[in-house]
């Protein structure tokens, strides 16, 4: 088997909206950003409460390093909010303040530094609703960032119901989930509804394949409602294929073997093939978790690995296979894109992660699309269980900014 590790590439958004934590530089690793301390919730705080949202990174290096962040409030589509000032969504100043929060791995392989941050803070509090990115820089310099993050606040005025079935518009217990959704807009004044309220519908944290701004079937200035609106018709996929590497010795869950290759352990993953049917598995819909053994001071003492997937598959001429979680925040990158082995028939990539128990797929992006097919390689079975998150966004007349006046997120589980 080839052995190839593809060093994280510097790497920018290209697409308009995107939620998504990332590096520019190959020193920076696990790019998080968590809400109170739970990873399989969406990066969401509710404004003027309690809830923290965290963001974090390890620098590989025990070099300690000045780092300074900026947090800017996005609209909707996540580009900067040109029309406010920083005294309009967050008290404090940019740029300003040091991440004074870090500690240096301990008896790991591989030396690194783990920073992180916490908002709100004694220095800078959010201070409207919306969406907001956090971009981390080198002291000695400020014009690129070395990585960046992102999470929402909502001001909840805005009921969202919703019902999704397998019984669908174009199929009956077959490969999609529908989703109705009703909106109550009656605590919100807006004179036009379809104009000033926004919908994003996500399924399982996945941008590239999210539903924004469907049309309404029904507009009234109480209520908004989506029914057999053929845009909320999702592909639903397959349970998602899971490991876990607690110790770096010996193999666990999904793991074949563990080898020594300096400077890194390495894991290989038994070899996956498309699956043509429904596999139920406990799961936790592209999360993951770091940890080590002892789960203890899994910030700190968890190894980084260097860990081998395998698809075994026909090579494809018109697409390419790539290794998607929550981890890498679904990203179609050079890191995670798979290559074609010829000698053994097979698609493979290594990826460096941190010891823990992560979710993954296999998605095919044919060429010129953005979006990634389950049906390639996990299909799509009606029976899967996938969280859906709606967001939905305002803009009254008058107003500068895009506020986000609700929210909700849930898990479907077919017939229970």
């Amino acid at each position: 088997m080839r052995i190839k590790l593809c060093l994280l590439m510097f790497w920018v958004c290209a697409t308009a909206f995107c939620q998504r934590n990332v590096s520019f530089s190959e020193r920076i690793r696990t790019v998080e950003c968590v809400v109170n301390g739970d990873r399989q919730k969406p990066p969401v705080i509710s404004l003027n409460s309690n809830d923290v949202v965290t963001v974090s990174f390890d620098d590989m290096t025990h070099d300690y390093v000045r780092y300074l962040y900026k947090l800017e409030h996005c609209d909707k589509e996540w580009n900067v909010s040109d029309a406010l000032f920083e005294s309009d969504y967050m008290t404090g100043t940019n740029l300003d303040r040091i991440i004074e929060d870090y500690q240096q791995s301990t008896n790991t392989s591989n030396l690194y530094t783990h920073y992180k941050l916490d908002f709100p803070n004694k220095y800078i509090k959010p201070l409207i609703s919306g969406n907001y990115r956090v971009s981390i820089y080198d002291e000695e310099n400020t014009d690129n960032p070395v990585a960046q993050m992102c999470f929402s606040v909502v001001d909840n005025k805005i009921g969202i119901g919703t019902a999704i079935t397998t019984n669908t518009d174009v199929d009956y217990n077959k490969a999609h989930q529908q989703m109705d959704l009703t909106l109550n807009i009656s605590k919100i004044d807006s004179r036009d509804p379809e104009r000033e309220v926004y919908v994003r519908i996500i399924q399982n944290k996945r941008y590239d394949n999210a539903v924004s701004n469907p049309a309404p079937t029904f507009v009234s200035d109480k209520e908004m409602r989506w029914q057999h609106c053929e845009n909320l018709i999702f592909p639903a996929g397959n349970e998602f294929r899971k490991f876990e590497i607690l110790n770096v010795h010996q193999p666990t869950l999904g793991v074949d073997k563990m080898r020594w290759f300096p400077p890194f352990y390495h894991a290989f993953l038994y070899a996956g093939k498309p699956f043509t049917n429904y596999i139920y598995t406990q799961e936790v819909n592209g999360s993951y978790v770091v940890r080590n053994e002892d789960n203890e001071e899994n910030d700190t003492k968890s190894e980084y690995v260097i860990v081998h997937f395998s698809l075994e598959t026909e090579k494809r001429n018109d697409g390419k296979f790539y290794v998607c979680g929550q981890w890498n925040s679904f990203n179609f990158m050079p890191d995670n894109e798979m290559r074609y082995n010829a000698e053994d028939n097979v698609y493979e990539a290594s990826i460096l992660l941190k010891q823990g128990y992560y979710n993954y797929s296999y998605l095919f992006v044919p060429d010129g699309n953005k979006t990634g097919l389950t049906s390639e390689s996990e299909g799509d079975f009606f029976q899967t269980e996938n969280e859906y998150t709606v967001m939905v966004y305002t803009r009254l007349q008058g107003e500068r900014y895009d506020r986000l006046l609700g929210y909700r997120d849930f898990r479907f589980i077919p017939n229970k």
